[in-house]
């Protein structure tokens, strides 16, 4: 049997507790562990929920330890939410998109977004915080280019997925939206 003991901290785990049939605390490599391993008490159902919900509590401490032990650190799913976050802006995936073979200066990609220079000069701040893209100068201009491709590997396969299935029509139509600052 399984408890969770105390409220967890905001992004934080609450500690796992098993304990044997004597109540007991136990770990996960002693005997008891498999003939406790699961515990079941009926739950009540989230309101609305009609399906993809257990209608029991049932904890595999010995699953959910190997869960925990198998992610990335709380450093690394912040790094890795702060990559999606850059990502998550329509602006910042044309530039990728238009950088793709092309090396094009910051006037050429604010031509490609439809906005303001300033707007232009956040979403390219934001690609070369990433490490998306770098540039060059050349006398007064600043020329950008795709300096770690796999950014644009991950949107392009992403988008991919998004527009399997669908008609020549209706894959056609998103990708004239994601080129063009238009819905």
């Amino acid at each position: 049997m399984c408890h969770k003991t105390g409220p967890a901290a905001p992004g934080r785990w609450s500690e796992l507790v098993c304990f044997n049939s004597r109540g007991g605390p136990i770990s996960v490599d002693t005997p008891y562990y498999e003939m406790m391993k699961r515990s079941t008490k009926p739950t009540k159902r989230p309101p609305g929920a009609t399906e993809g919900v257990c209608e029991v509590d049932q904890v595999d401490c010995k699953q959910v330890l190997e869960a925990r032990e198998a992610l990335p650190s709380d450093a690394d799913f912040q790094r890795l939410a702060d990559a999606f976050r850059v990502l998550a802006n329509p602006n910042r995936l044309r530039v990728l998109f238009a950088l793709e073979g092309r090396e094009l200066c910051v006037c050429d990609l604010r031509e490609v977004l439809g906005i303001s220079m300033s707007g232009t000069s956040q979403v390219l701040r934001e690609l070369r915080t990433l490490g998306a893209v770098a540039f060059r100068t050349e006398g007064k201009l600043a020329y950008y280019r795709l300096e770690d491709s796999s950014w644009l590997d991950v949107t392009r396969g992403v988008l991919q997925k998004l527009t399997a299935g669908r008609t020549p029509v209706e894959s056609s139509a998103t990708h004239a939206q994601l080129g063009s600052n238009k819905p």
